[in-house]
C-alpha cells in the first residue's frame, strides 16, 4: 500500500525543517503521539536516530520502533519500521513554493509475511483511510506549531 498526504505550510523550509527534526517536541506538537522516547541519538546529523513512538490505533495502544535510514539535509528523511510482519517506510519532504512550502508524507507498507499479505489484503481500503486520517491530522498538528509559533 501507497500513500501520499501533503499541507502547504506558510513558514520557510528551514524552521520547517527544524520542527520535524525536533523530536524531543513531538509528543507535545502531534496530538496523535502519546508517548515518544529516544532510543538511539547518532553524535552526528540524522541517519540511525532511533526511537519508541505509541499512539491509539483502532480504540488500542500500539507502540512502534522507528529509525532514520536517509537524510537530504534542510529538504528530506525517510524513516523506516518493521511491525506485525510489514516493512513500512515513510518520506517526509519540504517543497518551496512561492510564498509557502509544502510538506510532504510518503508513506508505504510491504508485508513481509503470508499472514501480513493476507490481513493487507482484507484490511488494505480500511487500513488506507485510517492511515489517510491520522497522516493529515500530524500534518495539521505540524502547520499550527509552526504558523502559530512566533
Amino acid at each position: 500500500m501507497k500513500v501520499q498526504v501533503n499541507i502547504e505550510i506558510q513558514s520557510s523550509a528551514k524552521r520547517i525543517w527544524e520542527s520535524i527534526t525536533n523530536f524531543n517536541s513531538w509528543q507535545s506538537m502531534i496530538r496523535g503521539i502519546e508517548e515518544l522516547e529516544i532510543l538511539n541519538q547518532p553524535r552526528e546529523g540524522l541517519v540511525g536516530l532511533k526511537w519508541k513512538e505509541t499512539r491509539t490505533l483502532f480504540g488500542k495502544p500500539a507502540t512502534e520502533i522507528m529509525w532514520i535510514t536517509a537524510v537530504e539535509p534542510g529538504k528530506s528523511y525517510t524513516v523506516n519500521a518493521e511491525s506485525h510482519g510489514a516493512r513500512y517506510i515513510t518520506k517526509l519532504s519540504i517543497e518551496q513554493m512561492n510564498n509557502s512550502c509544502r510538506l510532504i508524507q510518503d508513506f508505504q507498507s510491504i508485508p513481509q509475511t503470508l499472514g501480513a499479505r493476507i490481513l493487507a489484503f482484507i484490511f488494505g481500503a480500511m487500513g488506507k483511510k485510517s492511515i489517510i486520517k491520522a497522516f493529515e491530522s500530524d500534518l495539521a498538528d505540524i502547520k499550527a506549531a509552526i504558523e502559530d509559533s512566533p
